[in-house]
């Protein structure tokens, strides 16, 4: 697929991303790879999280889809993609309201489910998210949150809290 087209092709082998299109320059988050070789690269935008998906181990890449109803925070987001055994794929982010946010696709990244936040009642902030898939619709998550009230107007921005903030390991 030819950049005109919205895809992208990488020079490298797939070692470099090479897909574009809307939203999809510049540095992505972690790609997550079916066992059979389709790679699905997460991408935060203005407009909210992209995903891309290749077919081809990373050779080349289809135009990307919106995960709908996915907010993201106003700063630096941790974003990531994972795929269980049974080829659904799940993106994790950080949201406007600084938890994390878990979709799933189920049909090759054609479309995504609605978001969900993925943290339990009374975290407000979140950051350096992982996940994994563990089995056939599971996966575990992982990240650094805190209970503390938000202390920007904007989003709670982790790298400004406080020095008294207490972060938890979730």
């Amino acid at each position: 697929v030819g950049e005109g087209e919205g895809g992208g092709k990488s020079v490298t082998g797939g070692v470099h991303g090479g897909h574009v299109g809307k939203g999809q320059r510049g540095s992505n988050g972690r790609c997550g790879v079916a066992p059979e070789g389709t790679a699905y690269s997460p991408k935060p935008t203005c407009d909210g999280i992209w995903s891309a998906v290749s077919k081809d181990g990373g050779a080349t890449w289809g135009m990307p889809v919106a995960v709908n109803g996915a907010g993201m925070a106003q700063h630096v987001v941790t974003v990531g993609a994972t795929v269980d055994d049974a080829g659904n794929a799940y993106v994790l982010w950080q949201g406007k309201d600084g938890r994390p946010y878990l979709a799933a696709s189920a049909n090759g990244g054609k479309s995504w489910s609605a978001p969900v936040v993925a943290s339990p009642p009374g975290v407000t902030v979140t950051t350096f998210a992982a996940m994994t898939a563990i089995g056939p619709g599971k996966v575990a998550l992982a990240y650094i949150g805190t209970t503390a009230p938000k202390w920007t107007a904007a989003d709670g921005d982790p790298s400004e809290a406080p020095t008294e903030t207490v972060w938890h390991l979730y």
